[in-house]
């Protein structure tokens, strides 16, 4: 019966996790234009299309596996600022069901972490 509730209670956190960075997906799509008109925000986001997409100008384009990939370690790893991955991934071309993906496998090693420490 621990088991059950204890595997119930991990998948409830994942998809709570990863609705929430979801929503706070679309509420950056709908909000953030008028913040990408000023200077500030819009260098900043070249910044992270730089790290995470690739530097066209360079002919460094990272394929979109490798984004996966990238989006997935920023949720595993403790230290990277969450909601700026929330707010960048719709500027970014990055598609709702490759974030929501991303977002729930990297949000289910959470448990994991906790178990080895």
């Amino acid at each position: 019966m621990w088991v059950v509730t204890q595997s119930r209670a991990y998948i409830d956190v994942t998809q709570s996790e990863a609705s929430g960075a979801l929503l706070c997906y679309l509420l950056s799509a709908l909000l953030g234009p008028p913040l990408l008109a000023l200077p500030f925000y819009r260098a900043r986001v070249e910044t992270w299309r730089v790290k995470i997409m690739g530097d066209p100008k360079k002919g460094k384009q990272v394929s979109w596996d490798g984004v996966f990939t990238f989006l997935i370690v920023l949720r595993i790893l403790p230290f990277p600022p969450h909601w700026v991955a929330n707010f960048v991934a719709p500027h970014l071309g990055i598609g709702m069901f490759l974030f929501f993906s991303s977002v729930f496998i990297g949000a289910s090693s959470l448990p994991c972490r906790f178990e080895l420490s």
